[in-house]
């Protein structure tokens, strides 16, 4: 479609990106630029960017499950320490427990 996606650094992108998702509209988005970063970037190009990048991002997101999903079982769940201990021990300290006596 050819649609002009701007000239901006990564670092002005993300800002884009930043308003554009933190905010309940992009028009809401575009003023918060102009006055927080001096930037001044259309309502149209905040939704452009943001919605872009979204979807850069959700590619991303699947294509990483996707990867996961193909290690076999055993190896999701091994740990991440190279050699864990045989043992754990977990504690409970009583300090705080209060017990109510009806008696």
């Amino acid at each position: 479609m050819g649609i002009d996606q701007g000239n901006y650094s990564p670092h002005v992108l993300k800002k884009i990106v930043f308003a554009g998702t933190q905010h309940p509209s992009f028009a809401q988005g575009s003023a918060a630029l102009a006055m927080l970063a001096g930037l001044a970037v259309a309502t149209k190009q905040v939704e452009r960017v943001t919605e872009k990048i979204g979807r850069e991002r959700v590619e991303q997101r699947d294509r990483a499950v996707e990867e996961f999903r193909k290690v076999p079982l055993m190896t999701r769940c091994a740990s991440p320490i190279p050699h864990p201990p045989d043992l754990a021990v977990v504690e409970m300290d009583g300090g705080r427990l209060q017990v109510l006596n009806r008696g």
